[in-house]
């Protein structure tokens, strides 16, 4: 039965991630991705990927060989079947985490909330529908935590355990390094050993020394052909510079990441709550290991990222892991106290489903009127909440309420994935440069840019389009697209365009429509096609 239902929750679990994949523009660390397993596939350089034919090194090559070979099959232009191979990753994550709770818990009723909870969490939904490395690197490394904790926790499988927990670590440092050994595994071996120790049973150092060593061994393999082979110097540049940038780089204050439970979007009262309430009734709950140990990974996750100087959003993602835990944990807990208090944080979360439930009905902002199926899922939303609040204060159930608030976000998620970003209107760019390729002046002409180009170009371009400096026209063939910032004249020297003909130059912009006001100018190129004068 439980077989069942996990099986059951994973494929609506599925289908929130895909449900309109596409829907959202492509982001500047999904274009490197997908821009650099182009390239793999046509170009077949697989061990030495390049990003406009240049090296890009910069980060382990795991998640670009994966999604190269959903490119092999489904074409290099496709953004669902590009962004799939990330959402499937990440449902791994899920649901690993679903097994961690139920290995820990040995109980079946919170596992499926908590599978609810994490993937109507607002950062997981985002990176687990983004072709980027974040979501590879913590799924992979959730996985190998379940298979770690199993290790120390039973008697039996050592061997299995500690293969896959091997496994496991290679595929996280192949795909991001050490970011996720450090912000999600470090936090967790802290927490585990402390809390667990006494539970521990007795440790065959043997298998888990083998299966460090296998990863390690895994792990090094692709830098060290790098190092000794003809891009090893660029790739020492490359490490020096993304070393500094821990301390240099993006540099925010300490208390930068304290606002996390934020991240979790509609459980941002309840993340907030369940971390209260452990630190409130700690001497009740130090009676459940398993809060605790829940408790602890979360808070060093934070403490330990605020550490490093070099501080952004998406590194957070660890700490939905194991707030979607605590969770799920927390209102299972039979308290009295704890849940009144709990009962007045999930009334005011079910309150805001329904105010955005009439919000819908009522169309009350002028962005909403056009929103598809409004009344339908206004509707809903309202009965669904005016239900949980019944079943709260008239029945006083808390962990049905709870399930409504996860099935109330599904319901927003499937119905205005789409809606929210026509709104925004991410779908529609001033002039994009994908346009280029079905535009006939451009066939069979050479491109080179005189200023660096930026991976959304290159993604939507579909092709490279190497960067030069002003002083080799005289080596450029007799036709050629030129990218620039302010136009060919402006900023190439008179004297060295002499003998060319300036055919034409317009200029192609990428920006979404709605930010106009506050456009990125990086995305903006000038492209000019020019011809060189025979005498």
């Amino acid at each position: 039965m439980l077989n069942r239902s996990l099986l059951l929750a994973c494929i609506v679990f599925f289908i929130v991630l895909i449900w309109q994949l596409d829907a959202l523009n492509v982001t500047i660390m999904e274009a490197r991705n997908f821009a650099t397993a182009r390239e793999m596939v046509e170009q077949g350089n697989y061990l030495l990927p390049t990003l406009n034919g240049e090296y890009r090194l910069q980060k382990p090559p795991l998640p670009t060989w994966i999604t190269a070979a959903f490119a092999h099959v489904f074409g290099v232009k496709n953004l669902f079947w590009l962004r799939l191979p990330a959402v499937l990753i990440g449902l791994l994550g899920l649901f690993y985490t679903m097994k961690i709770h139920l290995f820990l818990s040995r109980s079946k009723d919170e596992i499926i909330l908590t599978g609810g909870i994490l993937v109507t969490s607002f950062y997981f939904f985002q990176m687990a529908r983004s072709g980027t490395w974040d979501i590879y690197a913590q799924s992979f490394l959730v996985m190998g935590i379940y298979y770690y904790s199993r290790y120390f926790l039973t008697a039996q499988e050592k061997w299995k355990n500690a293969l896959l927990f091997g496994l496991c670590l290679a595929a996280s440092i192949m795909s991001k390094g050490p970011v996720g050994l450090y912000g999600l595994f470090l936090p967790f071996l802290i927490a585990f050993h402390v809390i667990y120790r006494s539970n521990i049973h007795s440790v065959q150092f043997r298998p888990l020394i083998w299966s460090v060593a296998l990863s390690i061994l895994l792990s090094l393999m692709w830098p060290a052909y790098v190092y000794f082979s003809e891009a090893g110097q660029a790739a020492q540049a490359i490490l020096a510079k993304e070393s500094k940038n821990w301390s240099t780089y993006n540099i925010r204050p300490f208390y930068y990441y304290w606002s996390f439970p934020s991240q979790s979007g509609i459980w941002t009262l309840l993340g907030a709550a369940s971390l209260a309430i452990y630190i409130r009734w700690r001497r009740i709950l130090r009676n459940s290991s398993m809060i605790r140990f829940y408790f602890w990974w979360t808070i060093l996750i934070i403490v330990l990222l605020s550490v490093i100087p070099e501080k952004k959003s998406r590194y957070l993602l660890p700490v939905l892991f194991p707030m979607a835990l605590l969770i799920s944990s927390i209102v299972q807990v039979d308290f009295e106290k704890l849940k009144i208090w709990l009962r007045v944080f999930v009334g005011v979360t079910l309150s805001v489903v329904g105010i955005v439930g009439i919000g819908l009905i009522a169309g009350l902002h002028e962005a909403l009127i056009n929103f598809s199926y409004r009344p339908i899922s206004g509707s809903l939303l309202v009965l669904i909440a005016g239900y949980g609040i019944y079943m709260l204060v008239a029945k006083r159930n808390l962990k049905l309420p709870v399930y409504i608030v996860a099935i109330s976000m599904i319901l927003i998620l499937m119905f205005h994935v789409r809606d929210v970003c026509d709104m925004l209107g991410s779908r529609q760019t001033v002039r994009s440069f994908a346009s280029i390729n079905s535009d006939i002046r451009f066939d069979g002409v050479p491109m080179y840019s005189i200023v660096p180009v930026r991976p959304e170009i290159t993604f939507h371009l579909g092709r490279t389009t190497p960067q030069i400096g002003t002083s080799s026209i005289a080596s450029l063939p007799d036709q050629v697209i030129i990218f620039s910032f302010d136009g060919i004249r402006e900023e190439w020297p008179s004297d060295q365009l002499e003998g060319w003909d300036l055919i034409w130059e317009e200029q192609y912009d990428e920006n979404p429509v709605y930010s106009l006001k506050k456009p990125n100018t990086a995305l903006r190129r000038y492209v000019a096609k020019m011809k060189r004068i025979k005498e």
